[in-house]
């Protein structure tokens, strides 16, 4: 498994420090057992910003295409020194489709997101260009996750009315 150093820095009471910090921002600090550490907000309302929607998008994408090719999912997401060339992003129309809702149109689109993710610490670029994604980007992924299964839960319901008619 991956592990971030930067997350053994946060332990014992320098975390205590850190979620006190946060709290006064009216988030909630969490520390994940996976190395690393998230902030959410009690306030259902928020929906982040752009950027954020941009990253989510980005990763909702990632993980249909890989569940849509038969690949494990983690496993497609944290390979190592992958390319942006490698992306599974571009090369089917509806999810170019998606991606292009949120300006996401080109190759060079795409290695400006890597760029973002590793100003937010959750990838690392070599000087090639290419790209591992670091332990917080699970952060991310469990989002994208936990919309596809709450999406697929909200469909069965509906799914077993019209097989009754």
């Amino acid at each position: 498994m991956l592990r971030d150093p930067e997350f053994d820095d946060l332990t014992g009471p320098l975390f205590e420090d850190y979620r006190a910090f946060f709290q006064q921002l009216e988030l909630t600090l969490h520390r994940d057992p996976r190395g690393f550490v998230y902030a959410t907000s009690a306030d259902d309302d928020y929906k982040g910003n752009d950027s954020i929607t941009r990253l989510v998008v980005f990763t909702a994408v990632w993980v249909d295409a890989a569940a849509d090719a038969g690949r494990d999912i983690a496993s497609s997401v944290f390979s190592s020194a992958q390319a942006v060339a490698d992306l599974p992003h571009l090369a089917g129309d509806a999810h170019r489709r998606i991606l292009g809702q949120i300006g996401i149109t080109e190759p060079e689109h795409l290695a400006a997101t890597i760029r973002q993710l590793e100003r937010l610490g959750m990838a690392d670029v070599d000087s090639a260009g290419r790209f591992t994604m670091r332990p917080a980007y699970h952060r991310l992924l469990d989002v994208c996750l936990r919309a596809a299964d709450s999406a697929e839960s909200a469909a069965k319901p509906i799914e077993k009315e019209e097989q009754a008619e």
